[in-house]
């Protein structure tokens, strides 16, 4: 484990060398790394990456695909994260990615649908991601997504109910979503669909009646 709280040692370019028996690492709110030392990439053995709160952070790497045992990446809070890199989508023992409160992220790319693994997808507050890509739906392990305060977004992608595996999706607050597509019925494993907030929803799709595993559906507000 190796963590770089509260100082900013690692944000030093050229200063982080590669160490495979690293498994976690936290670079927790180092706010004047612009980037991620490449150097990082070379840990083989890493499994935790915590970049949160690290607000000056516009870009990952493409060697960010050399993590290959990756199974947790925290974004959260990255404020200047823009885009994520197609290189993402090698991750292919990643489980969790949260993007939580990324203000600027703008689209994730078709790339994702590489994220076979991948169970948990927070985008909590992402209030310039104006939609999800068709290749969400290629998530076939995910069981968690988490959309609530996206309010750019207007509807899902019909890919949507490629989920198979998807037991929660919040929408919670996303004020312009107007519909959801026929698909949402496809979510066979959903047993909580929170649309709470969403005031340009006018009505739900007849599909809706076909999610036999839903316990939790709520619309009010």
């Amino acid at each position: 484990v190796l963590d770089a709280t509260p100082t900013e040692a690692l944000a030093k370019s050229g200063y982080v060398e590669a160490d495979g028996r690293v498994t976690q690492l936290s670079l927790y709110e180092c706010e004047s790394l612009a980037a991620l030392p490449v150097a990082i990439c070379g840990l083989a053995a890493l499994t935790t990456l915590n970049l949160e709160k690290c607000s000056g952070l516009r870009a990952l790497p493409n060697a960010i695909s050399e993590l290959g045992a990756l199974a947790e990446l925290c974004l959260s809070e990255c404020s200047s994260l823009v885009a994520l890199p197609d290189a993402i989508g090698e991750l292919g023992a990643l489980k969790s990615l949260d993007l939580s409160f990324c203000g600027s992220l703008e689209a994730l790319p078709d790339a994702i649908s590489g994220l076979g693994a991948l169970t948990t997808l927070n985008l909590y507050q992402c209030e310039k991601l104006v939609a999800l890509p068709d290749a969400i739906g290629e998530l076939g392990a995910l069981t968690e997504l988490k959309l609530d305060e996206c309010t750019q977004i207007t509807a899902l992608p019909e890919t949507i109910g490629g989920l198979k595996a998807l037991k929660m999706l919040d929408m919670t607050d996303c004020s312009r979503l107007t519909s959801l597509p026929a698909a949402i019925g496809e979510l066979g494993a959903l047993t909580k669909l929170d649309l709470t907030g969403c005031s340009s929803l006018a009505a739900l799709p007849a599909a809706i009646g076909e999610l036999g595993a839903l316990t939790d559906l709520n619309v009010s507000g």
